[in-house]
């Protein structure tokens, strides 16, 4: 159970993968320095780099190493941007192991991230 899932009412009982996937939304949707004592949580402003590819290989640096920090149920093999949806957002896959049992399980996950404002929706892809 994530951290955050102790401040939910009435306990969610839910699966390791819908779990890691709400801790997953509160993280990446965060912003650095806002709303924390933790100096690292969260992803900074990727904005502030110059050019798009610079700033899309920041989002994917900081999404990889917020994941590796703060969310340690989900290993990460693959992370890689995939192209655009139709309302423009970036289209993040995610492939890994979760650590629902000592062998882990695959997991992919599609992460819709909006360049306008940073916020990330999550897909559980196929095979999860």
């Amino acid at each position: 159970m994530s951290f955050l899932n102790h401040f939910i009412v009435g306990q969610p009982r839910d699966t390791t993968l819908a779990s890691v996937v709400r801790n997953l939304l509160y993280l990446l949707n965060s912003r650095r320095n806002f709303g924390s004592l933790l100096c690292n949580f969260g992803i900074s402003d990727y904005l502030a780099e110059q050019g798009g590819r610079n700033a899309l290989r920041v989002v994917l640096r900081e999404i990889h190493e917020t994941i590796q920090i703060y969310e340690p149920r989900l290993l990460v093999s693959d992370l890689r941007a995939v192209g655009r949806d139709e309302k423009l957002r970036v289209v993040i896959e995610l492939t890994g192991q979760l650590a629902t049992s000592y062998w882990g399980a695959h997991c992919q996950l599609i992460l819709l991230f909006q360049p306008l404002n940073g916020q990330v929706e999550i897909e559980v892809g196929r095979g999860a």
